[in-house]
C-alpha cells in the first residue's frame, strides 16, 4: 500500500510499497555497497529521472530505465574492469564527448559512440605517459596524428585504419 519509509541512515522512500520495498514512487535508497540512488521507481526498479552516487563518490544523473542509466552524464566506475568513464550516455551506452581512465592508468578521450571512441580528434595516453594525438574514424586511429613520448620526442605520421 501507499506509505513513507525512513531508513536508519535517514533515506526516505515514498510511494506504493509491496513486501516492504518501494514499488512505485520516489525517494533515496542506499544499496548494500554504500551507493545511493535518488529518484523514481517503477515496479520496484529505478526508472525515470534520478541521481546515483557510488560508494566512491562518482555521480551520474539522468534518465534510468529498468534499473540502469539510460541517458545522462557523469562519472561511473565500470564494475567488471574497474575503469572510470566520465562523459555522457545515450541509450545506455557511452555517447558524446567523454574520457576513460583505465585501471592501469592509461586514458582515452574524444567522441564516443556505442561504448567506444568513434570519430574526430582523440587523445590516448598510455600508462607510461606517451600521448597518441590524432584523428579517429569508426573507433580506430586514422589519418594525421602525432605521438609525444615521455622523453619529449615527437613523432608525426599518418595512421591507416584497417
Amino acid at each position: 500500500g501507499e506509505g513513507k519509509k525512513t531508513s536508519i541512515r535517514g533515506h526516505v522512500m515514498q510511494g506504493e510499497f509491496r513486501d516492504g520495498k518501494i514499488y512505485h514512487g520516489s525517494g533515496s535508497m542506499c544499496s548494500a555497497n554504500g551507493g545511493v540512488f535518488e529518484g523514481s521507481y517503477v515496479q520496484g526498479v529505478r526508472h525515470g529521472a534520478g541521481v546515483f552516487t557510488s560508494e566512491l563518490g562518482h555521480v551520474v544523473r539522468g534518465e534510468f530505465r529498468e534499473g540502469r542509466l539510460y541517458s545522462g552524464s557523469g562519472s561511473m566506475v565500470m564494475s567488471a574492469s574497474g575503469d572510470l568513464y566520465t562523459g555522457t550516455w545515450v541509450y545506455a551506452k557511452f555517447h558524446g564527448i567523454g574520457k576513460i581512465v583505465y585501471k592501469d592508468g592509461s586514458t582515452l578521450e574524444g567522441e564516443f559512440r556505442n561504448n567506444g571512441i568513434y570519430s574526430g580528434r582523440g587523445v590516448m595516453v598510455t600508462k607510461n605517459g606517451d600521448k597518441h594525438i590524432g584523428e579517429w574514424s569508426n573507433g580506430k586511429m586514422n589519418g594525421p596524428g602525432r605521438v609525444v613520448l615521455v622523453s619529449g620526442r615527437v613523432m608525426r605520421g599518418t595512421e591507416c585504419a584497417q
